[in-house]
């Protein structure tokens, strides 16, 4: 599962922005990251009368810094920064990114594609280039149905594709103190519980050890996983498409899915985070998101 401790958010306060902005706050709050928000202003230029009139940089900067304080996160709990830069904008959405340690940088973009797309030379295209974490761009506005020519695409994409590997389980036996050092060895928060032979038995969060044990009362030290654990587990199987999975999602309103085979053995994790990164279909992510995306409760 993609880790995501803090994403990056660069908006110039347009229309496209503002959907990218709303895609991020959701990202930021379903994973408990980070928001860091960037703005690179750039002097305008006025011409008038058939000359150049240069625009006071002092009065430019306040509007600047006004406006960019007025875009507030809808979840007040979100811890966001904020950060105003001048220059290149590529150079500095970059530097921020590397300054921040940015898992996911979330950006605005026109949709364009193909040939249009690469002759555009845009601020988006260039930090998809350069950046080296992982960048989610969103179209404006998300399509209301497919396009054709998507489905094809989409169809192809398998949950094997996109899905974290390799996933560590702790049997139903195991202590709550041996799954919360495993939680935080591995620095995540649900634990997948396994029995004989890798089949799935249920799922531990840090919050069922939070409300069902350490609140009341009961010793994570001699506290058996299997007494706190959810058994009622959403999965998905390994070779459905990434489609059938975000719909699994957007139905249960969960943000992640174990992955089986056919065998009833746990093959892996998807979070929406891995479908936002890797499935590169922002209508998929967008509809996702919108129904996932409210005050989560728990086993989300």
């Amino acid at each position: 599962m993609l880790p995501i401790h803090t994403i990056l958010h660069p908006t110039d306060f347009s229309e496209r922005s503002e959907v990218a902005f709303r895609v991020a706050c959701a990202l930021a709050r379903d994973y408990g990251a980070r928001l860091v928000l960037v703005h690179v202003a750039a002097l305008p230029v006025i011409v008038y009368g058939g000359g150049i009139v240069p625009p006071d940089p002092e009065i430019y900067l306040e509007q600047v810094k006004e406006q960019f304080q007025q875009l507030q996160a809808p979840d007040s709990r979100l811890r966001v920064d904020r950060r105003l830069k001048e220059g290149n904008a590529v150079t500095e959405i970059l530097g921020v990114a590397r300054e921040a340690n940015a898992d996911l940088i979330v950006m605005g973009t026109h949709g364009r594609t193909g040939l249009g797309r690469l002759l555009m030379g845009s601020v988006a295209e260039q930090v998809v280039r350069q950046a080296a974490c992982p960048v989610l761009t969103v179209r404006t506005p998300f399509p209301k149905e497919a396009q054709q020519g998507d489905e094809p695409r989409r169809l192809l994409m398998k949950v094997q594709e996109v899905m974290t590997r390799d996933v560590e389980c702790l049997h139903p036996n195991a202590t709550l103190q041996e799954a919360a050092q495993k939680m935080k060895e591995l620095d995540i928060g649900p634990l997948p519980i396994c029995g004989d032979n890798d089949r799935l038995v249920g799922m531990l969060t840090d919050r069922d050890i939070a409300v069902r044990a350490v609140a009341e009362g009961r010793d994570p030290r001699t506290t058996p996983i299997r007494d706190v654990m959810t058994p009622n587990i959403i999965y998905c199987f390994e070779d459905q498409d990434v489609a059938e999975a975000a719909r699994l999602m957007e139905e249960t309103k969960v943000r992640r899915l174990v992955v089986l085979n056919h065998e009833k053995r746990l093959v892996g994790i998807v979070s929406l985070g891995d479908l936002a990164v890797d499935s590169h279909d922002q209508q998929l992510v967008g509809h996702t998101l919108e129904a996932v995306s409210e005050p989560v409760g728990s086993g989300r």
